[in-house]
């Protein structure tokens, strides 16, 4: 991709996020008959059929076309769904977003609380959305990214193992008339053998799944996010050899 062809996304990406967060602001005063108006679930049968499973259901999804939208368009059908959340470091912002998920139904698990409130919720039979496409740090599994090794969260793999839980990728785009269609896939991989290589599998097929997506409406993307900041040990290595007595790989 030559830099026109970047800087075109890039602006574009602008315009969608906000454009998109007028929405999300907006859909605190929705009906739930209004979000279902909006939006389009293809697959949704096949949803509620795993959800019937009663063993809960874990979905990835990403800061892709309208996260809180997708989670939304979910709720107002009938499916019970949580959402894996970071708190906002604004209050304000805080209280507006819980009140518009609130809203429309669907729940909320803080991060630093999931490891039990996760399991507990899929035992409920609810879905779980995660949104796990950003860098994840020393604590993420290195998985491809547009053909560069992304530290991507673990948990929503790691959860649908430990829950026996079926997992499904899912994202809500933006279609040109403004309406909205969350397309969910299921992720039907080997869970077998050893636990970090089934998580690193999972992860990995979730993931293509996001490159799909992403390379038909890259402008949908939240490009913002620096995806690949932490690197594999290996290039850590190579890079503060390279570095050594310029002061560069130590920044």
């Amino acid at each position: 991709m030559d830099d026109d062809a970047r800087d075109r996304i890039a602006r574009a990406s602008y315009r969608h996020l906000g454009r998109e967060a007028l929405t999300m602001v907006a859909m605190r005063a929705r009906r739930p008959d209004e979000v279902r108006e909006r939006t389009a679930v293809p697959g949704l049968e096949r949803l509620k059929e795993a959800v019937a499973q009663g063993r809960g259901v874990v979905m990835a999804t990403a800061h892709f076309g309208n996260w809180e939208l997708g989670g939304a368009s979910l709720a107002v059908r009938g499916i019970p769904t949580d959402a894996v959340v970071q708190k906002q470091r604004n209050p304000f912002v805080e209280r507006d977003v819980a009140a518009m998920r609130e809203a429309l139904g669907v729940g909320q698990i803080d991060r630093r609380r999931a490891p039990k409130q996760v399991l507990r919720a899929l035992r409920q039979g609810r879905l779980i959305a995660f949104a796990a496409d950003q860098n994840a740090g020393r604590h993420g599994v290195f998985v491809p990214f547009f053909g560069t090794p992304a530290s991507t969260h673990r948990g929503a793999a790691l959860f649908a193992i430990r829950a026996n839980a079926p997992l499904f990728f899912g994202v809500a785009v933006r279609l040109p008339d403004g309406t909205y269609e969350s397309r969910t896939y299921p992720i039907d991989v080997d869970r077998g053998g050893p636990l970090e290589e089934a998580v690193t599998r999972l992860t990995a097929a979730f993931t293509s799944k996001l490159e799909d997506e992403i390379r038909a409406a890259p402008e949908q993307y939240f490009w913002l996010h620096n995806r690949w900041k932490t690197r594999p040990s290996a290039e850590n290595v190579r890079s503060e050899a390279s570095g050594a007595g310029t002061g560069e790989g130590r920044r």
